[in-house]
C-alpha cells in the first residue's frame, strides 16, 4: 500500500532538501530510545546554544502537489545587523582569518563511512596566499592532490608522483559573511564554513583514488563520491595550540538530508609529520567511545549570525556521557544560560557510533575526533525543528574542543559555538 504524502522542498542559499510529511517510522528498539521530548527541547534550545523562534517563510510557493519553502529576504536579513562588508570589525576578522590560514599545508585527506571505518587516505598539499589590500583583501587557496598510480602502469616505473591542482573559491568580505557564513573565533583558532557544493571533495577522491583511470562515471565502482547536489556541506576546523597543525572535518548531506560523506584533513605547516602521527595512534576496539565517557566542564562561546542578532554570548557548560553494560547511553548537557538549562537524552552505542533519541548520530574517529549530526535532517525540517552539526577533538587526554553550527529550518545559519572543556572524571 502506497501512502500519499506531501513533498516539502526546502530551498535557500545553503540548503536544498526534500522531505516527506508522512508520519516518521518508529525508532528501532535495539537503540533503547525513550520519549523524544528532551530531544525536541534540545533542538529548540540548540543544546543550550541559542533559542530559536520558527518564523514564517517570506514566500510560500505552491506547485502541483508540493510546497516549496524559500526565503526571498535572506540577503536583506543578513545585511541588517550583521557586520557588513565595509565594517571595521568584519575587515579585522577577515584579516585575522587570512593570517591564520596563509602558508603551505601538507597532510592527508581521509574518507570515512558513517560507522567510522576509513575508506580512502590521500596525500594532499594546500598553498594559501593573500592578495589585495583593505576591503579588497582576499585569500587564495590551491589544493594539490597526489594522483593515484594507473592500474595499467608497471609497478617498477620510477616516475615522479603527479600532483594535480584544484583552486578553491576565494575568500573575501562578501563570501565570508554573505555566502559561506564563516563562524570564526580568532583568539581560539577555530572556524566553521558552509559550502554550496562538494566539488572539491569529489575531485580529491577522483584524483587520489582513480587518477588516470578515471573514466568520468558519476558513480565509479569501488569509490564513494559525495552527491553532486548536496543538501548541505559543513566544514569545521580546529587548530593546535601553536596554530601549526589543524584538523578540518566535513559533513556532507545528500539531497534527502542523510549523512553522505565524512571527510577529514590532517594538515601541518611546520614540516612535522602530523598526518602520519595521527594515523599511527593506537586504535583499539572500543577505545574511541571510552575516551569520551565521563564528565566534561568548560566554557561555551556562541556567535549568532546577523539575521539572529549578530550577538556574542558565553556560558559555563557541563557535558556527561554514561554507558552501562548493555551499551545503553545517556547524554546530559547543562549550562548556566538564563535560569540554567538541562538537556538529557538516552541512546545506545554500537561499534564506533552513538545514536541518541530523535536520531542524533555521533561517529567516533581515530585520534580523539568525533562528528555529530542528525540521522535525518529531512525529518528535522519536516517537524520544523532546528538542527546542528558538531565536530570535537580531544587533542590531549582530558582536553577537548567542540565546534557546533546550528541551522534553522530554512537552512540558514543561526549560530556557531565553540566549547573548550576539561574532563572531570
Amino acid at each position: 500500500m502506497v501512502m500519499a504524502s506531501t513533498l516539502r522542498c526546502l530551498s535557500s542559499s545553503s540548503l536544498t532538501l526534500c522531505t516527506s510529511n508522512s508520519t516518521p517510522q518508529p525508532l528501532s528498539s535495539q537503540w533503547g530510545f525513550s520519549s523524544s521530548y528532551s530531544w525536541r527541547a534540545a533542538q529548540s534550545r540548540g543544546l543550550g546554544l541559542t533559542s530559536l523562534e520558527h518564523s514564517d517563510c517570506s514566500a510560500l510557493v505552491k506547485q502541483k502537489d508540493s510546497r516549496v519553502f524559500c526565503s526571498q529576504a535572506t540577503s536583506e536579513a543578513f545585511n541588517q545587523g550583521d557586520e557588513g562588508s565595509g565594517s571595521p570589525a568584519g575587515l579585522a576578522n577577515l584579516e585575522q582569518f587570512i593570517e591564520l590560514n596563509v602558508g603551505f599545508w601538507r597532510g592527508t585527506f581521509t574518507q570515512y563511512d558513517v560507522m567510522g571505518n576509513a575508506l580512502q587516505c590521500i596525500p594532499t598539499r594546500l598553498s594559501a596566499t593573500s592578495y589585495g589590500k583593505g576591503e579588497n583583501i582576499s585569500l587564495l587557496q590551491t589544493l594539490h592532490i597526489k594522483e593515484a598510480v594507473s592500474k595499467t602502469r608497471a609497478e617498477d616505473d620510477d616516475d615522479e608522483p603527479v600532483w594535480q591542482e584544484f583552486k578553491l573559491v576565494d575568500i573575501n568580505l562578501f563570501t565570508m559573511e554573505q555566502r559561506q557564513h564563516i563562524g570564526f573565533f580568532p583568539s581560539e583558532n577555530a572556524y566553521t564554513v558552509s559550502h554550496q557544493t562538494s566539488e572539491m571533495l569529489e575531485q580529491v577522491l577522483r584524483i587520489g583514488v582513480l587518477g588516470e583511470d578515471d573514466d568520468g562515471e558519476e558513480f565509479p565502482k569501488g569509490v564513494k563520491l559525495p552527491s553532486r547536489r548536496p543538501a548541505l556541506v559543513c566544514e569545521s576546523c580546529l587548530y593546535s595550540k601553536d596554530a601549526q597543525k589543524r584538523v578540518r572535518a566535513f559533513h556532507v548531506l545528500d539531497p534527502r538530508g542523510l549523512l553522505d560523506v565524512i571527510g577529514i584533513f590532517h594538515e601541518s605547516r611546520d614540516g612535522s609529520s602530523f598526518a602520519e602521527s595521527q594515523r599511527n595512534l593506537p586504535d583499539e576496539a572500543g577505545s574511541r567511545i571510552e575516551s569520551l565517557l565521563g564528565k566534561w566542564s568548560g566554557k561555551l562561546v556562541t556567535r549568532r549570525t546577523g539575521i539572529y542578532g549578530s550577538t556574542l554570548a558565553q556560558y559555563n557548560v557541563q557535558v556527561s556521557y554514561e554507558r552501562n553494560e548493555e551499551a545503553k547511553m545517556k547524554l546530559e548537557i547543562t549550562t548556566d544560560r538564563g535560569q540554567g538549562t538541562r538537556i538529557a537524552m538516552n541512546g545506545a552505542s554500537l561499534g564506533n557510533i552513538m545514536r541518541f533519541e530523535g536520531g542524533l548520530l555521533t561517529t567516533m574517529l581515530p585520534g580523539g575526533l568525533a562528528l555529530t549530526c542528525p540521522g535525518s535532517v529531512g525529518q528535522s525540517v519536516g517537524r520544523m525543528q532546528a538542527f546542528y552539526f558538531e565536530f570535537s577533538w580531544i587533542e590531549f587526554p582530558g582536553q577537548r574542543r567542540r565546534l557546533v553550527r546550528t541551522y534553522d529550518t530554512e537552512g540558514l545559519v543561526v549560530s556557531t559555538s565553540l566549547a573548550t572543556e576539561s574532563k572531570l572524571s
